[in-house]
């Protein structure tokens, strides 16, 4: 018996158009969705798309061969839904596969005005980390879909850093739960969010603007990230990158812990050097008091494992 695997797509829309005001004209009057599935081994093998509506009903399948390394491609015409599906997709397949999808924001019915990308799904998790999503930020918005990737119904609960709180009950197993921040009241026009569930979820963000951007979810955080392209002023077009960093009160300060762990090795050598606390933004208060205990800083972090 073979082996069946599993990835997970959770936005997938098929030519959603939405009402544009003039003020909005930049942005999508309406998004769509293409799919590719990857066979990563040597061998033929079978897929299955299926795909689920926001109310939980699987509304469309495809069986569909993969040759080996094979890549196929879905859009609108070759997918089983009709036209105005909003949801998301589960793929089965009896090799190894890998999943993208690309997001299509619509000038009109027929044209592109801009795309979006993200990866598919293989597992989920409890917790869902979103470090950025606006509300009217210079022209930009996001929304996010959650799916449930666990066999049981499932509740989720969005907090954002700015203090309000969306929920979303009975959410089907292979179904999303859609939150727009267009649609919600937000006192900032840049924040974050944690997504918790009672079954394991995966999360897809778009930003919603002249230029469409999608990325997936965080099910947890690192205390060195490392981001392979920065830019600042680079070509002639002036290419700046812009990022935001989201963590939590502990993974906070534990960082700065690890950080005074390095000081005695560099006043060895620079006596001079004095922490600035004019350079510790936002840091726990506690951390604010650990810096007279510098050669106290790795008992702190032990015990803080």
């Amino acid at each position: 018996m073979k082996k069946f695997f599993s990835i997970l797509i959770a936005i997938a829309l098929v030519l959603v158009l939405l009402p544009v005001s003039g003020a909005q004209a930049q942005k999508p009057v309406g998004f769509e969705s293409s799919i590719q599935i990857r066979n990563l081994s040597a061998n033929a093998g079978q897929i299955t798309l299926a795909f689920y509506n926001l109310n939980g009903f699987m509304v469309g399948s495809s069986d569909q061969p993969i040759g080996p390394n094979e890549t196929l491609s879905f859009l609108r015409t070759t997918m089983p839904i009709a036209p105005g599906f909003d949801g998301s997709v589960v793929v089965a397949s009896n090799v190894p596969v890998a999943g993208m999808s690309n997001l299509h924001g619509l000038l009109n019915a027929s044209d592109v005005m801009t795309y979006g990308a993200f990866t598919a799904f293989d597992s989920g998790s409890t917790t869902a980390y979103l470090p950025t999503l606006m509300k009217d930020n210079w022209g930009y918005d996001t929304f996010f879909y959650v799916q449930n990737l666990g066999g049981a119904d499932t509740n989720i609960t969005v907090s954002y850093s700015d203090g309000v709180t969306k929920t979303a009950t009975g959410v089907k197993p292979g179904a999303s739960a859609k939150f727009d921040q267009a649609l919600e009241s937000h006192s900032e026009k840049v924040f974050a969010a944690t997504v918790t569930a009672t079954q394991g979820i995966a999360v897809t963000v778009a930003q919603n603007g002249p230029t469409l951007l999608a990325y997936n979810s965080f099910a947890e955080g690192s205390y060195f990230p490392v981001m392979p392209l920065v830019q600042e002023n680079h070509s002639v077009i002036s290419q700046v990158s812009k990022f935001k960093i989201s963590d939590q009160r502990m993974l906070k300060l534990k960082s700065f812990i690890r950080l005074l762990c390095m000081v005695p090795h560099v006043m060895k050598d620079k006596p001079s050097l004095l922490v600035n606390r004019e350079h510790l933004v936002n840091l726990p208060s506690i951390a604010m008091e650990a810096i007279p205990i510098v050669s106290k800083a790795k008992c702190l972090l032990d015990l803080l494992k």
